[in-house]
């Protein structure tokens, strides 16, 4: 008998190449897997705003670039000695406002100058539960530590999603009419909303992106969330915290994600990536030259079949290796 769900077969409607240029937003999941493109020397954005973890707050910041709208002082809050954003993760900060207004709105625009040519945009969405500054009705992406009487906590909607989304992607389509987006949903719990609210809120988000694949032919669902929460569901996949999956887990659905959104010729590329990551993560005091050869030339037929990968990081452990060559 078949005691656990096997991964689910999926039609994937476009496939990615290892050459394409992506955008990715959204929660710390993100850079979970973001972190799997940039191992393979992809170009790849990861998280420009830092984490986003409501699912407005992802589509707040595209709208900014579709708008051209920047950030004003309006939107700086300061705790302690460092000035914030309210549209930022908590690392994106400076002591001095000024800096931290010309630092965000030149990421803003270098996002904005690179949406034309980007090939693929991947959101993960993580909650549609959030915190609304009563001063001025603003979502806020982050608190940053402010007293709590200042906001009031709120659960957005599927069709308060849906319809923030779509007119930000319509907006981005007219600009790029051949970007993909790629959409999912983060397989963390947010078990400080408790249980119950937690489904709630994965519920709303999973619903508006259905309305938004119903909507537009390029919008895309990849099911992280469903793999994660379904097929790994032994807390052995899970962190000491029951909620963060383990590095095992992330790589067990990256190895799902690649066998399903590359082609068979991009996924050996791929592989022979990792053996070339494996060969240059050995620990030793002494190799043979011969080694050293092999994954040379490997590096090579490896950008020789994709120019425009950035391979530098193995290029300078080989040439570091070479000092300890027997």
């Amino acid at each position: 008998m078949n005691w656990a769900i096997e991964m689910p077969e999926i039609e994937v409607a476009f496939k990615l190449n290892v050459q394409d240029k992506i955008l990715m937003l959204g929660s710390c999941f993100t850079e979970n897997i973001g972190a799997k493109f940039l191992e393979l020397g992809m170009n790849v954005t990861i998280n420009p705003a830092g984490s986003h973890y409501h699912a407005m707050s992802s589509f707040d910041f595209l709208d900014r670039i579709v708008a051209n709208k920047t950030f004003t002082n309006d939107d700086i809050v300061q705790h302690q000695q460092k000035f914030y954003s309210w549209h930022h993760h908590t690392s994106i900060n400076d002591k001095a406002c000024e800096v931290l207004l010309n630092n965000i709105n030149n990421t803003l625009s270098t996002v904005r100058q690179s949406i034309d040519t980007t090939d693929v945009l991947i959101i993960t969405l993580g909650t549609a539960i959030g915190y609304t500054l009563l001063s001025n009705d603003t979502l806020v992406a982050n608190c940053h530590k402010q007293n709590p009487t200042l906001f009031v906590k709120n659960l957005s909607t599927s069709n308060d999603i849906y319809l923030k989304a779509r007119n930000v992607l319509i907006g981005l389509f007219e600009q790029n009419k051949t970007l993909k987006v790629l959409l999912t949903v983060s397989p963390v719990r947010y078990i400080k909303d408790g249980l119950v609210d937690n489904n709630r809120s994965k519920a709303q988000l999973i619903e508006a992106i259905r309305l938004l694949q119903k909507c537009f032919s390029n919008v895309f669902y990849f099911p992280a969330y469903e793999v994660i929460i379904d097929v790994l569901r032994d807390y052995r996949f899970y962190k000491e915290d029951k909620v963060h999956p383990t590095n095992e887990a992330i790589t067990e659905l990256w190895h799902w994600f690649v066998s399903n959104y590359f082609t068979d010729h991009h996924q050996h590329i791929i592989k022979e990536i990792s053996k070339l990551n494996r060969a240059c993560s050995h620990q030793s005091d002494t190799f043979i030259g011969a080694f050293i050869q092999k994954n040379e030339a490997l590096l090579q037929t490896i950008q020789n079949a994709a120019p425009t990968l950035n391979l530098s990081k193995y290029r300078t452990r080989l040439t570091e290796l070479k000092k300890y060559a027997e």
